[in-house]
């Protein structure tokens, strides 16, 4: 689940222009509007945070920068697979664009992974996604037996954050990816001056 922390000097966006801006960073994970295949997730999962700062209050090397924003993602419960976190990066910058570039105003951004045994939702360990199983006692109309269940072979519990492939369905999403985003993606960013190497705007 992605949390965005967006830092800005105060007045720098109205209520209407952060409104707009948080649908725009909706959008990077929302399949239907044109999102990341690998990124799909319903629209209630993604969390954007205005931070307003006192002008005078953000220092950049000491010194304090009014026309700066600053970008903490956090990817919560599961990790990115490396092939796709350039094309990732790309992405973001293209899509923030309206909000930080064509308004002359400079930008970073940086994402963390956060593992999916250090989340919880309303205070629930939340179960890994995986196939359903049925409950142990769903639909039974009689007392269950009484007789000792034999002990089964367990696997260890994984840790690891799943990663996006680890989820039905998203290795033919990877797959798409190669075939037809990345090469979109290239062709919009290098129209809006991305450079290949940091997806930022070349000077």
């Amino acid at each position: 689940m992605p949390l965005w922390n967006v830092y800005c000097t105060e007045g720098t966006y109205s209520k209407d222009d952060k409104r707009a801006f948080a649908e725009a960073i909706t959008d990077i994970y929302a399949s239907e509007a044109g999102g990341l295949p690998e990124m799909m997730m319903p629209r209630f999962y993604v969390v954007v945070v205005f931070h307003d700062v006192p002008k005078d209050s953000l220092f950049i090397g000491g010194v304090p920068r009014n026309d700066f924003v600053r970008f903490s993602i956090d990817h919560i419960a599961y990790a990115m697979p490396d092939e796709f976190r350039e094309l990732m990066l790309k992405f973001m910058n293209k899509t923030i664009h309206p909000f930080v570039r064509d308004r002359g105003l400079d930008w970073e951004i940086h994402i963390d992974d956060t593992p999916r045994n250090q989340w919880t939702f309303r205070g629930c360990v939340l179960p890994t996604p995986g196939p359903r199983r049925k409950s142990a006692g769903f639909g039974r109309t009689s007392r269950p037996s009484q007789r000792p269940t034999p002990r089964r072979r367990t696997k260890p519990v994984s840790t690891r954050a799943p990663a996006m492939t680890d989820t039905p369905g998203s290795r033919r999403a990877f797959d798409a990816v190669e075939r037809t985003v990345s090469a979109r993606v290239d062709a919009v960013t290098a129209s809006v001056g991305v450079s290949d190497e940091f997806g930022l705007p070349e000077v």
